[in-house]
């Protein structure tokens, strides 16, 4: 009776080390300090519970996951992303695009001048509208091209007006502060600017020139959403100034 013992006790302890064994040759590879890599608990349908760490940010194309920013490469030297708001170098020029004044041009005007690369142009004759004593003949809009502004085209409300009183009766309404006046050439036609700020609803910083035509007084505004889409406005600003030409 004490063999019989004996022998099972034996077969028990070699069971025993052969499932020591069996156990030792099925665990999976440390990692690089020895210990094995942990596995976040699963729920029952298969997603990652709470205290698992993921990677969505990083699904490619296809998945549902948006990229996350930090990985997005920068923008190549040179490029322009038409970031709403981006602040303008000092005295930058913008890249020509269209003609507007032309005959056969959008906006038939007593002026031609060039509107920046991407900007949208529009004939607003037909609106009838009436801001700070001008009205608009032709818009200029930048959204297009990434600015959250305009530049327009006007003439004086009252036909009898010149160039400069028409500048000074839209530098009157509302405006917080001194609006700057200045001389300026333009098409070797004597011109003036203003710089100034609008109160009340509208707070934002304005630009004209105006300048006399045989037709009518031309009025060149900019405006901006802001302050900022107003700095990103200035080269297509710039560049309309800079190629007004008095048609005649």
């Amino acid at each position: 009776m004490n063999r019989v013992i004996r022998l099972s006790t034996s077969a028990v302890l070699s069971l025993v080390l052969g499932v020591a064994v069996l156990a030792g040759c099925t665990t999976g590879p440390a990692d690089g300090d020895g210990a094995a890599p942990p596995s976040g608990p699963s729920t029952g349908d298969g997603e990652a519970s709470e205290g698992t760490t993921t990677e969505s940010a990083d699904v490619q194309p296809g998945g549902s996951a948006e990229p996350d920013p930090s990985h997005i490469a920068d923008d190549p030297p040179g490029s322009n992303p038409g970031a709403p708001g981006a602040p303008a170098p000092p005295g930058e020029v913008a890249q020509s695009g269209v003609t507007v004044g032309s005959p056969d041009g959008p906006c038939p005007l007593p002026v031609s001048l060039s509107a920046a690369a991407d900007w949208e142009v529009m004939d607003v004759t037909d609106l009838d509208i009436v801001m700070h004593g001008l009205v608009p003949l032709c818009e200029l809009h930048g959204r297009h091209a990434g600015v959250f502004g305009s530049i327009r085209v006007n003439t004086s409300q009252d036909p009898a007006s010149d160039a400069t009183t028409a500048l000074e009766a839209y530098a009157s309404e509302a405006v917080e502060g001194v609006p700057e006046f200045r001389d300026v050439v333009v098409d070797g036609t004597p011109a003036v600017e203003v710089s100034l700020f609008r109160a009340g609803e509208w707070q934002r910083q304005e630009l004209a020139l105006a300048v006399d035509t045989e037709a009518q007084p031309i009025i060149v505004t900019l405006t901006g959403l802001d302050l900022a889409e107003f700095e990103s406005g200035l080269p297509a600003y710039r560049l309309a100034v800079n190629t007004l030409h008095i048609n005649g």
